[in-house]
C-alpha cells in the first residue's frame, strides 16, 4: 500500500511543469508509463501520466498478482495543473542533474476499490470514510494532496535512445524554499 501511496504522489508532483522553456516545449510533455513494479508487501502497480501544456492527467492500477495481470484492486486516478518554476541541482542515483521544479494544483483526486478492499477500508475508515463501495469512485483529495499545490521535481533524460522521466523520491529532503532535492531512480518511459 506504501508503495502505491508513493507512486500516485511520485506521479502527481512530476506533472508540474509548463509550456515552452529555453530550448522549446518543455520535455515534460507527453505520455509516460511506468514498468511493473512489484511491492514488497504482496501485489503489484503501475502507472501511467499524461502531461500536456499546464494540466495533467494520472492513472496508477494496483494487483493482488506480482505481474501487474488482472484483475485491478484498486485505481486512483487525478487530475490538475501545473507551472514549471525554474531550474535547480538535484541527485539522481548519486549523480548531480539540472532539474525542473514544479507547482502542481489538484483538482480531481479519486480512488476505485474492488469488493476483496471494501471491509478492510470501511473497518480501518481509510481516508476517514466508512462508506467505502466497491467500484464507487472516492473522492480522496483531501488525503492525498496535504498542500495544494503541491511542490515537485522532474528531470527528463534523452540519452538512452527512449526519453525517462524520473520524479522527486519518497521522503526526500527539501531545498529552503520547500521543494524535494533528490529524484527517485525508477523513471517513466515516454510513450
Amino acid at each position: 500500500m506504501k508503495k502505491i501511496m508513493f507512486l500516485v504522489v511520485a506521479s502527481l508532483l512530476a506533472f508540474s511543469g509548463c509550456g515552452e522553456g529555453e530550448d522549446g516545449p518543455s520535455p515534460f510533455i507527453g505520455s509516460w508509463d511506468s514498468p511493473c513494479a512489484i511491492d514488497p508487501e504482496g501485489g503489484s502497480t503501475k502507472s501511467h501520466v499524461l502531461i500536456l501544456d499546464g494540466s495533467l492527467s494520472f492513472d496508477v492500477w494496483s494487483f493482488d498478482t506480482t505481474n501487474c495481470a488482472e484483475p485491478v484492486v484498486m485505481n486512483i486516478n487525478g487530475e490538475g495543473t501545473y507551472t514549471e518554476n525554474g531550474t535547480v541541482s538535484a541527485t539522481l542515483g548519486g549523480n548531480s542533474v539540472k532539474a525542473t521544479r514544479t507547482d502542481t494544483t489538484f483538482t480531481k483526486y479519486n480512488m476505485l476499490i474492488s469488493f476483496s478492499l471494501v471491509d478492510t477500508f470501511n473497518l480501518i475508515q481509510f481516508c476517514g470514510k466508512s462508506d467505502w463501495t466497491s467500484g464507487v469512485q472516492i473522492d480522496v483529495l483531501s488525503c492525498f494532496v496535504p498542500e495544494n499545490p503541491e511542490k515537485g521535481l522532474y528531470y527528463v533524460d534523452k540519452s538512452g535512445g527512449t526519453d525517462v522521466i524520473y520524479f522527486e523520491a519518497e521522503n526526500s529532503s527539501k531545498d529552503a524554499d520547500g521543494y524535494p532535492t533528490t529524484l527517485d531512480p525508477e523513471g517513466m518511459t515516454r510513450n
